[in-house]
């Protein structure tokens, strides 16, 4: 029994004396984020509340981890470490492959002269996509305080390409429309006038044909009396 209490003892030593050497020696690469050359300034500091690291590489076999630093001129080196599921460690590599350090307070004092997040990598291999300031409620913190403008999806960029290009295409039929109309009045113009023609000519026909018709009466009686006297004589003849 006391054997097996002095070896596990021993043990146990020989996995925390591994655990630090680790910590301590086992830094493959680490990535510094520094807030004063990213736009922070003396002054602003306070409004950060975290961190969010994107990585990428091939870890789906060997898993990986390693150490978060929040630092900072009168903080000095808060190291915490993060590692993929599973790994049991107080941060954890999300699906999207993200790792979140977000506090209820901030990470820096307002007027600190510098501050810095720095990522660890203890195993496995990565490469930092980016690393974003966080707000107090977890949103992505630009220097000033104003959030980052946020990019357009593919479809609806497309959306606005399209609908500009059919805007374009309506401007277009407008303006064809309007150089129709403004030639218009001109056809208007000359196929109005042979109708003024054509309505004055009824009234040239009304007014002569009253004329003949006074004219012709006094002729027919003019042939009835030719025709009497004619008529008259013959008479005379036979008697």
């Amino acid at each position: 029994m006391k054997l097996r209490k002095i070896l596990g003892a021993v043990c146990a030593a020989a996995v925390a004396v591994s655990a630090m050497a680790m910590s301590v020696f086992g830094i493959s690469e680490q990535y510094f984020y520094k807030f004063q050359d990213e736009g922070f300034v003396s002054g602003e500091f306070d409004q950060i509340y975290g961190a969010r690291f994107t990585i990428s590489g091939d870890f789906a076999e060997t898993g990986v981890g390693g150490g978060i630093i929040v630092n900072s001129e009168s903080g000095g080196w808060d190291q915490h470490e993060w590692g993929n599921e599973g790994s049991d460690k107080e941060y954890t590599l999300g699906a999207d492959n993200t790792i979140t350090l977000l506090r209820d307070k901030p990470l820096y004092k307002a007027e600190e002269g510098w501050a810095e997040v720095v990522i660890q990598q203890w195993w496995g291999e990565f490469d930092v996509v980016k690393v974003e300031a966080l707000d107090k409620d977890g949103n992505v913190l630009t220097p000033g305080g104003a959030a980052p403008a946020e990019e357009a999806p593919a479809d609806e960029e497309a959306a606005v390409e399209d609908a500009a290009a059919e805007e374009e295409t309506v401007e277009d039929e407008d303006a064809t429309e309007v150089e129709d109309a403004a030639a218009e009045p001109v056809a208007i113009a000359e196929t109005e006038a042979p109708a003024a023609v054509e309505t004055e000519a009824p009234a040239a026909v009304e007014t002569t044909t009253p004329a003949q018709t006074g004219n012709a009466a006094p002729a027919a009686m003019a042939a009835v009396a030719v025709v009497a006297g004619a008529a008259a004589v013959i008479s005379r003849k036979r008697k």
